[in-house]
């Protein structure tokens, strides 16, 4: 064991065992330093990173003395030389120091996960902060994220085996460190109160949650989920079972986790820690405020307009319709024009925004003047004149200066306040006032937008007219009119340039209709101008950027973070689902931990449609087909002019409407070339039906679609090979090639070097000769790249194509000199994450065929996120050999459920999982067979059968093996679901 330590949980320290360590192991910076190499781990971390994380102001030349100084200083005091190995990329040389960080890593890698545990001592250097580091806290809030969730996920697995194994005193400590961990996180409370529970201890159960509720409602002034408030209000009357009081806990085993029901989340069996509470929330005002109205001598008039219903004739009754009545004017009585003044321009404002309907009644009518002293008689008035929505108001006014005051009341809850606004400025600025105060109080309304962001964006800008059009654009969002929606927020920036909010939803709305040019400019603006928000439209905005940049992990903080605080937050939630849904898969999880937080979006906005529909693919991917038609359509009568083209044929699919299908196969065929390859590749992921997809883009094709479409192309060999027609793919790619010369060979290298596939050693050698006299590859399309980035990346996929085919024919030489020839290439992002990416791939895969199963995981573990990449680049970039190997090796050292979940990612996702898809299902198939779980297995079984129902002759033997062990489980209904 080295005598020489570094601690970096729970803040930052180094020990020596055998002598007092120098002044500089004591210095924040060059502590900071050390740690970036600790936790870059074996594969170490190259000198341009270092320098970027901590110099990153000072030019080449200083900061590279700068760093030669710090690791000269560092080895002086640290007493030994060897202390730190490697000239461009360094690492801890393991016989001189071990790391908490490192050991931390070694443990999950092994499986010990009680030790893992154990070693987390707190967030990584907790305490630690740089002046001048901006670049540092970044790279600090990353690594520290990801550190986080992998103790979180152990910590997870600890308590799942405690409950199988019946270690109640386990599953106490165990659910104790979760809570210790987040909270906050109801779902964690609800296992710790269980635990307690289930090991007899009711008074400490209680203790647990009544600390949970008094930190919700004191630190965050939140109400506490739900579903912790029923249990307590269960302990508080519940009689302990004789068995909790007859057994000592020793003697007890329990089985797998009964399914529970929490009130309004529906019945589960195991907790989604990592997604909060699934259960419905109490409903509650974010915006709390006492009415600014004086209760003596107050004459309020009553403000309905003949649109409100006067006379006899019937009318149409608006959606949402606002009162604004005369506001009371106080001080200079020559201002009293301002009562219907004010009244009116508020109106004006309010009014056609969304589906509110406003105006104002004339003041002078007595009767309905006197009938709002009497509370009765005022809801009587409200339920003649039918008003949703009314609006009080006063106006001081003082030696020049101007102060508004308003109240949106519930009018069909006997006027409850249900926000205030107010606004101050000088006589000669009512217009701008009266702006102001309608800003506000359409952020009060709750229909006028519907998006979730009306609220915040309502304080993001000063101009009413830029307001209106973000709400528009909102409104169009949950129509699913997404060009409109486009429209609307670039007239909502064109009237106000520095509207945050509204760039952010810029670049959502320029997502979903198809044109990602306008996103990265949207981006950019909308990251230089966050400063501007308030915390949760920050944050919200922060983790939009991170996920559409591709940092996932930093994404999912950012989120979860919102929805700890407000467990009510609809948005956050929907956002936190739609990172979990779509980028779980490139990091070996399951898109189904989407689920719940789907489930809690439909609790708070039932007519989210995103929600709904999200919902219904996972449900048709569990094949629960009755539960995916019911879903799309109760999504239908919600967007205007029903699904559109793609979801229509899923819905077709889902309800077994064959005439429906082939309508909209033939709507599908009217769409822009994109559409119908995103059409394609969710009805693969989501129905599980590559054959399907494959004949939906062939036969838009035919008609002329797809032709120009180099990813057409790439798509057909994709779905060829994901059907086991590995000739067919490689003709593909060879059309591919003719567009697009590398892009072709980059794909038939990477079908080549596919696990399953039957290529002979021939196929290989040749496209190995042709890599190497190759052109530049299609991965340098990023923004103002040099010279020297495009012959570093040109390399860097080279060589990585290059060692896949080499590890594929088992030649370890030929693996390590590409492996070691990427880690010489030195790159700045986001090109450097993509090389090393590549880097630890390769390395991974080496030491697997050494046989270090181990390292090849811990290895596996560190590759960076390359970030979000066009259709051709994310055929490399996604990682999917490296995915599938890292599945192997859990699965070989026992660890199945990480297994199972790794092999998920590989059956949903986009459109380049497919390649691997069926060979995944089957591994996943088998591996739940060993596991006893044959219900489960028999869906992945069927989902390999039916995508290599047509596959090549070469690989018929392993169909017909996969169809007899199917024909060996008895019928379905003997076994549970």
């Amino acid at each position: 064991m080295p005598a020489l330590r570094i601690r970096v949980f729970g803040g930052l320290s180094v020990e020596n065992h055998e002598t007092q360590l120098g002044p500089a192991a004591h210095q924040p910076k060059r502590l900071a330093l050390l740690a970036i190499i600790a936790c870059a781990g074996s594969h170490g971390i190259t000198r341009d990173r270092l320098i970027g994380c901590l110099w990153p102001e000072s030019d080449q030349s200083q900061a590279r003395n700068a760093l030669n100084q710090a690791l000269s200083g560092l080895r002086r005091d640290l007493l030994s030389k060897a202390v730190i190995e490697g000239r461009e990329i360094l690492r801890l040389n393991p016989a001189v120091v071990s790391s908490d960080v490192g050991d931390f890593e070694s443990a999950l890698a092994d499986g010990r996960l009680e030790e893992a545990v154990e070693l987390y001592r707190g967030p990584l250097l907790m305490g630690v902060h740089l002046r001048e580091g901006r670049e540092f806290a970044e790279w600090l809030e990353s690594e520290s994220a990801t550190l986080l969730r992998r103790y979180r996920t152990a910590l997870q697995e600890l308590i799942s085996r405690s409950r199988r194994l019946g270690d109640l005193a386990e599953g106490v400590k165990r659910a104790g460190q979760a809570v210790d961990s987040d909270p906050y996180n109801a779902v964690a409370a609800r296992q710790l109160v269980d635990a307690l529970l289930a090991a007899g201890d009711r008074p400490g159960a209680v203790l647990a949650a009544e600390s949970y509720s008094r930190r919700i409602t004191g630190d965050l002034q939140l109400d506490p989920d739900p579903s912790v408030l029923a249990q307590l209000d269960l302990l508080h009357t519940l009689v302990p079972p004789p068995a909790a009081i007859q057994t000592p806990p020793e003697m007890r085993v329990s089985g797998n986790a009964p399914a529970r029901t929490y009130p309004g989340g529906g019945a589960e069996t195991v907790d989604d820690y990592s997604t909060g509470s699934p259960s419905k929330p109490r409903t509650r005002s974010r915006r709390t405020g006492v009415v600014l109205l004086a209760t003596g001598g107050l004459a309020l008039g009553a403000v309905v307009v003949s649109t409100f219903t006067r006379g006899t004739g019937a009318r149409v009754r608006p959606v949402t319709s606002v009162a604004v009545l005369p506001f009371s004017v106080h001080g200079d009585s020559a201002q009293a024009y301002l009562a219907d003044g004010m009244a009116r321009l508020v109106a004006n404002g309010i009014d056609g925004v969304g589906p509110l309907r406003a105006g104002v009644y004339p003041g002078g009518d007595n009767l309905v003047r006197s009938a709002w002293s009497n509370l009765d008689s005022a809801n009587a008035l409200l339920r003649r004149f039918r008003l949703d929505r009314y609006v009080t108001g006063e106006v001081f006014v003082l030696r020049g200066s101007v102060e508004v005051r308003a109240a949106l009341h519930d009018a069909s809850r006997g006027g409850r306040v249900m926000g205030t606004a107010s606004s101050k400025g000088t006589q000669d600025s009512v217009f701008a006032l009266a702006e102001s105060i309608s800003r506000q109080v359409l952020g009060l309304e709750p229909t006028a937008g519907q998006g979730g962001l009306i609220r915040g964006a309502s304080d993001a800008t000063p101009s009413l007219s830029a307001f209106k059009a973000f709400i528009e654009g909102e409104a169009h969002l949950r129509a699913s009119r997404f060009a409109d929606a486009v429209a609307s927020f670039q007239r909502a920036i064109k009237e106000d340039t520095t509207f945050a909010v509204a760039y952010y939803r810029l670049t959502v709305a320029a997502d979903w209709s198809g044109q990602g040019e306008l996103i990265p400019a949207a981006t950019e603006t909308a990251k230089r101008l966050a400063s501007r928000l308030a915390w949760r439209e920050r944050m919200l905005l922060e983790g939009s950027i991170a996920w559409r940049l591709g940092h996932n992990d930093m994404a999912e903080s950012r989120l979860h973070e919102i929805t700890t605080r407000d467990p009510n937050d609809a948005e956050a939630w929907f956002q936190l689902a739609e990172v979990l849904f779509h980028s779980n898969s490139i990091r070996g999880r399951s898109f189904l931990e989407s689920r719940v937080p789907f489930e809690r979006v439909i609790v708070l906005d039932p007519t989210n449609r995103g929600a709904l529909s999200h919902l219904a693919r996972i449900r048709m991917y569990l094949g629960d087909t009755r539960g995916a038609d019911s879903l799309l359509r109760q999504a239908a009568t919600l967007i205007t002019g029903g699904l559109d083209p793609e979801l229509s044929l899923f819905h077709a699919i889902v309800s077994g409407d064959v005439t429906a299908r082939e309508t909209a196969m033939q709507g599908l065929a009217l769409e822009p070339p994109w559409v119908v390859q995103v059409a394609a590749s969710r009805i693969a992921s989501y129905a599980r039906d590559v054959g399907l997809a494959d004949s939906v883009l062939r036969r838009n094709v035919r008609r002329g679609v797809g032709a120009p479409n180099a990813d057409f192309s790439m798509l057909h060999a994709m779905f060829a090979a994901a059907q086991g027609q590995f000739g067919r793919a490689l003709e593909h790619a060879s059309v591919l090639a003719e567009a697009v010369p590398f892009s072709g060979l980059e794909v038939r290298a990477l079908l080549l070097s596919l696990p399953g596939s039957q290529y002979s050693e021939q196929d290989r050698h040749e496209v190995g000769l042709r890599l190497r006299d190759s052109a530049l590859s299609s991965l340098t399309g990023f923004p103002d790249e040099s010279w020297a980035r495009r012959r570093g990346l040109e390399q860097s996929v080279r060589s990585y194509l290059l060692g896949l085919l080499a590890a594929r024919a088992g030649d370890t030489a030929q693996l390590r000199h590409h492996t070691e020839t990427i880690a010489a290439v030195h790159l700045p992002n986001p090109g450097g994450d993509v090389a090393r990416a590549f880097a630890v791939g390769l390395r991974g895969r080496l030491l697997a065929l050494e046989g270090d199963r181990a390292g090849a995981l811990r290895e596996l573990a560190k590759a960076p996120d390359p970030g979000d990449q066009s259709m051709q680049a994310q055929l490399l970039v996604n990682q999917l050999p490296e995915r599938f190997l890292r599945a192997t090796l859990l699965e070989q050292t026992g660890r199945f459920e990480e297994a199972l979940d790794v092999y998920e990612s590989l059956i949903f996702g986009g459109g380049t999982e497919l390649l691997l898809a069926a060979p995944a299902a089957l591994q996943r198939a088998r591996l739940l067979v060993r596991m006893g779980r044959v219900g489960e297995a028999r869906l992945d079984y069927q989902t390999f059968l039916r995508a290599w129902e047509r596959a090549d002759v070469g690989v018929r033997a392993v169909v017909d093996s996969a169809r007899r062990e199917l024909g060996r489980f008895p019928p379905l209904a003997q076994h549970s679901q």
